[in-house]
């Protein structure tokens, strides 16, 4: 029997192999990086560089699987066909518990992910790392080359400066520098080694980590070269830190490299080219500059969409879309008419949905945030008056807490007990959508 097992085993390894030529997942990166660091449920955008080859539809790629704490999802991508390296990008979210994640990846022939594997798989190691404490928060600084500007901002940060050609025409359209199908080209032409160069504020970040995409063609030798420099003083010294050198394949491949010890409020990057001839032409692309630093982040524990198309009072009905927090109806509906999507209708009398588990959150440091139209008539009692959500005790008056409470004249609050209590100073019961947030420093 173990002999017959490790026959099989080894069959399904070949012809495995077979299916993988036609698909090569090149690099995968994680909001910008190898690896990345989320509070639970952050959405994280993934990006893919893929390979293709093949003949007919053999060489297409139509979506994507990832498989994540156990878990695995298709995502239908772009339908890319045709020999080629293509990018194609998508978001998913963390998971909710703190901790650190494997994830892996498959690029699929055709849609809905139907080889179920198609091309090689592309496995990160603790590739996403939950951590509710102290995080990093990260911003980019990105340029994508979508068109023909210098000026794009295509991060969750702006670049302090535009691209600046040095010792060419300065024109994004034409030159041995220049912008053309959605990628940067320096092209060679024998002398003054013309650069460009564009600059970052990144003063306020702990980390800082560079990488872009890079292809060639053309006949690159050993004194054709590219030159990669940063600077954390404007430009006023420089510090080699990469050196592209000979032919580096037409394939698109991915350079990332820490640059955390040049961090500064003008830290600079620069492209060199010194190649000899005008039929070489090194391409980049997606030139990115990741930089965290620490700061406290707060973690999403519940989300209550209320989108259900309808409630009948079965178990788990009213689904928590992070997490297993989930609830269930005693009266209330769910509705059409929302702020956004659908929303749950109450009568503001004996209706309510029953939540088990979230009085743990409720009853310490936490923020409450929710979109609430109604006209509804409160009341001075808090623990009669109509409200979101809350903890009541019988007999005890100092650990209940009323979240989103009405009082008789329209204002909303917040309360534990029967005395600490505050409250908006404008009536929020005009049947209009108001979005509330409200925290407790408990």
């Amino acid at each position: 029997m173990r002999n017959f097992s490790a026959i099989i085993f080894l069959y399904l390894i070949f012809v495995s192999n077979l299916v993988h030529a036609d698909r090569v997942i090149n690099s995968v990166l994680l909001n910008g990086g190898s690896t990345v660091t989320v509070s639970g449920g952050e959405t994280i955008t993934v990006s893919l560089s893929v390979t293709t080859s093949g003949t007919g539809s053999n060489d297409d790629w139509e979506s994507t699987s990832y498989t994540l704490n156990g878990v695995t999802t298709c995502v239908n991508t772009d339908d890319e066909g045709g020999d080629g390296t293509y990018t194609n990008s998508f978001s998913l979210n963390a998971p909710a518990v703190d901790g650190s994640y494997d994830i892996s990846f498959y690029a699929h022939r055709n849609g809905n992910c139907n080889p179920g594997s198609d091309s090689n798989n592309y496995s990160i190691t603790d590739g996403i790392t939950v951590s509710s404490g102290s995080s990093a928060s990260c911003s980019t600084f990105r340029d994508e080359f979508s068109s023909e500007s210098y000026s794009r901002q295509d991060g969750t940060a702006s670049w302090s400066t535009d691209w600046d050609e040095i010792g060419d025409n300065n024109n994004v359209s034409n030159g041995d520098i220049e912008i053309s199908s959605n990628e940067l080209w320096l092209e060679g032409d024998g002398s003054g080694s013309p650069s460009i160069e564009r600059e970052a504020n990144l003063s306020s970040y702990d980390s800082a980590t560079l990488s872009f995409n890079y292809r060639e063609t053309g006949n690159w030798e050993g004194n054709d070269d590219i030159d990669v420099y940063v600077s954390s003083d404007g430009g006023s010294n420089w510090t080699l830190i990469q050196t592209f050198t000979n032919d580096q394949g037409s394939t698109s491949s991915t350079f990332s490299v820490d640059v955390s010890s040049y961090i500064a409020s003008n830290f600079r990057l620069r492209f060199v080219e010194n190649a000899t001839s005008s039929d070489e032409i090194f391409y980049i692309d997606n030139v990115q500059i990741e930089a965290c630093g620490s700061s406290s982040a707060a973690t999403l524990v519940a989300e209550y969409r209320f989108d259900e198309l309808v409630w009948n009072g079965s178990s788990d009905e009213v689904e928590d879309s992070i997490g297993s927090l989930t609830g269930y109806s005693s009266g209330a509906e769910t509705v059409s008419e929302g702020q956004v999507c659908r929303a749950g209708n109450f009568d503001g009398v004996d209706d309510y949905i029953n939540m088990t588990g979230i009085d743990t959150y409720l009853s310490t440091t936490v923020s409450l945030s929710f979109w609430l139209k109604t006209s509804q008539v409160g009341d001075n009692r808090n623990w009669v008056a109509p409200g979101i959500s809350g903890v009541e005790i019988d007999g005890d008056t100092t650990s209940d807490i009323y979240w989103g409470w009405i009082d008789s004249s329209g204002n909303i609050g917040v309360g534990v007990g029967d005395s600490n209590h505050s409250k908006s100073t404008t009536n929020i019961n005009d049947d209009s959508w108001h979005h509330v947030v409200m925290t407790r420093d408990a």
